[in-house]
């Protein structure tokens, strides 16, 4: 048997090394809308935000298509568990037209009367192809 140890792998064009009969987010977003700030990202360049609960994921590196994924999910909005995802609201999800660079999202807790608002954090997974 033979052991492949390495600390990084490219492809030989000196880029990203292509995974084969695999599938792995290509984007990953964890983000503070009150600030608004992104704490933890893959290929998130910058959070915009537009309105109460309304924002934008910038992608840093195109999606190959507008068709790709995007798996979300956002905490309570208690200030006692901050950043600890005890109670999860109606969710976060995406609208109006993604591109293959950004993904417009909406925040919406209905236990307080199906409102918007600026959660303290909310991830998104993208799934897709990079271009």
């Amino acid at each position: 048997m033979s052991t492949l140890k390495a600390d990084t792998i490219q492809s030989t064009g000196g880029g990203a090394a292509t995974l084969t009969k695999q599938s792995a987010a290509k984007g990953y977003a964890y983000w503070n809308q009150e600030t608004p700030a992104i704490v933890d990202s893959l290929n998130a360049s910058s959070i915009t935000d537009t309105a109460a609960g309304k924002g934008a994921i910038n992608w840093s590196s195109a999606m190959s298509s507008a068709s790709y994924m995007c798996t979300t999910g956002s905490p309570s909005v208690s200030a006692s568990t901050l950043y600890s995802p005890v109670t999860i609201d109606d969710g976060i999800y995406g609208y109006q037209t993604k591109s293959t660079t950004v993904w417009p999202f909406r925040d919406l807790y209905t236990g307080a009367g199906s409102a918007f608002y600026d959660s303290r954090g909310s991830i998104c997974a993208a799934m897709g192809d990079l271009a």
